[in-house]
């Protein structure tokens, strides 16, 4: 939980940095923050798989957090499939 907690907060610290700098679209600032988001959304859909492999079907599923977990990095892999980025997550 520690190591979640803190991958969260620093998800959190690096979305809180881009918003204050604003960098412009196709610049190395702005491919270094979605590089970012790439690897915190790839580590929490690892996380989450592994969730679901650890406690399978349904006490995956009886847990509030687990599928708010669910729907967030789903929506997440969509709009990078779809769009190339979360941005409109944030």
């Amino acid at each position: 939980k520690l190591v979640q907690a803190t991958l969260i907060l620093a998800n959190f610290f690096v979305n809180v940095v881009e918003y204050q700098i604003v960098p412009v679209p196709g610049t190395a600032t702005a491919d270094l923050f979605s590089w970012l988001d790439y690897i915190f959304t790839g580590i929490f859909a690892l996380e989450l798989v592994i969730q679901m492999i650890a406690n399978w079907f349904i006490p995956f599923w009886m847990d509030a957090w687990n599928v708010l977990d669910f729907a967030v990095i789903s929506v997440s892999l969509v709009l990078i499939g779809v769009i190339g980025e979360t941005t409109f997550l944030k």
